[in-house]
């Protein structure tokens, strides 16, 4: 056996012998480092040898992985500041419940997994560092919360972008829509957290469940922001509600940062971190940005419809649709945005800021272009 380039540990065969143990040996590695165990053998005639066994690696700190350890501290503060966002999150809610819409009751859900997940997480690599070995249960459930507060958090944004509740009384055609991609969302999350964690699928496996989740978020960056750009064309319409305009447009301009932000990270990830070697050190910081994001996206959600006993200013209202209808006639028989070419043809002209072209490129419609 050879450390990396360190001296090796032999062991030998006697003649007639089909097994050998090895004996426990213990190596010092003096310089921090990425070392990895090579198995070598120098007769042909072992040519196939079968070994079986495992290796303990212990750091000065514990026994968690140098470019993990980190990640238990920051699963600890962001455990602490969920914990922060709840106590102030569901007192307001208890307190006014009667007035509160189902929005509310999703999002105090995503606090609660979220905070159930790193709970887990934490007292996983807790255990790791301190035994040694990671009990399976616990891991189980830090992916099944995790898996679970991902299906969440995307349904909470698609509900947030259809305006249900706030500018639709129902979600109409695409409740059922939303039902299945979350159902499928919970079931990719969870296998491939659990084959990347625990190893038991092919290369091939791995490869589809990679592919499917890939797939699937595109699908739920693409409804969420089409059902998005559906709620502001309907909230232009509606000259009572500059209220709740102004506060979408907020909304829409947080979520197109945040995903030109994931888009950038991502790319990090992929193209810098996955393909140096020598930035192992720091690719702790891979999913500490995912949480941040996350967290900032859930906290601004808060903040923009907080729990109160005059929640009109956000709650839907029946006559919006009969507004809305008005509008869109009297839109169509006056003309509007409409000039004639210098050609004599007839063109509409509808000018577009950057925020809803950002909208329409995130949503691939190709239509609003």
């Amino acid at each position: 056996m050879i450390l990396n380039g360190l001296s090796g540990i032999p062991t030998f065969f006697k003649r007639g012998e089909e097994e050998v143990k090895m004996s426990p040996e213990a190596v010092v590695i003096k310089k921090t480092g990425w070392y990895t165990v090579y198995f070598m053998t120098c007769d042909p005639e072992l040519d196939g040898t079968t070994i079986r066994g495992r290796t303990v690696w212990k750091n000065r700190g514990g026994y968690l992985q140098g470019d993990k350890a980190p990640l238990m501290k920051f699963y600890a503060s962001m455990l602490l500041a969920y914990v922060v966002l709840g106590l102030l999150w569901f007192p307001q809610v208890a307190q006014y419940w009667k007035d509160g819409i189902q929005l509310h009751s999703h999002i105090s859900l995503v606090i609660v997994f979220t905070m159930g997940e790193l709970a887990f997480l934490y007292f996983d690599f807790a255990y790791l560092d301190s035994a040694g070995t990671s009990p399976m249960e616990v891991t189980v459930w830090a992916i099944t919360l995790s898996s679970m507060r991902k299906a969440l958090s995307r349904l909470l944004l698609l509900v947030i972008s259809s305006g249900y509740g706030i500018v639709r009384p129902t979600l109409g055609g695409i409740t059922l829509r939303m039902l299945l991609i979350g159902v499928l969302c919970f079931v990719i999350s969870e296998s491939l957290g659990l084959a990347m964690q625990f190893g038991n699928f092919s290369e091939n496996g791995m490869t589809f469940l990679m592919l499917s989740w890939a797939i699937l978020e595109t699908c739920f960056i693409q409804l969420i922001f089409r059902s998005l750009w559906k709620t502001l064309k309907k909230l232009k319409l509606n000259k009572r509600n500059i209220a709740k305009l102004q506060l979408y447009k907020k909304f829409a301009t947080m979520l197109v940062t945040m995903m030109v932000l994931n888009f950038a990270w991502f790319y990090v990830q992929v193209y810098v971190y996955n393909s140096l070697s020598e930035f192992w050190q720091v690719k702790w910081m891979i999913p500490t940005l995912w949480y941040s994001l996350s967290y900032a996206l859930l906290v601004l959600i808060c903040l923009f419809w907080p729990p109160s006993e005059k929640p009109m200013r956000y709650l839907y209202v029946a006559d919006m649709e009969e507004e809305a209808e008005e509008d869109d006639l009297s839109v169509a028989e006056t003309g509007m945005n409409v000039t004639k070419a210098e050609d004599g043809d007839v063109e509409r002209y509808e000018r577009k800021t950057l925020l809803e072209a950002f909208i329409i490129l995130l949503g691939n419609l190709p239509g609003e272009r």
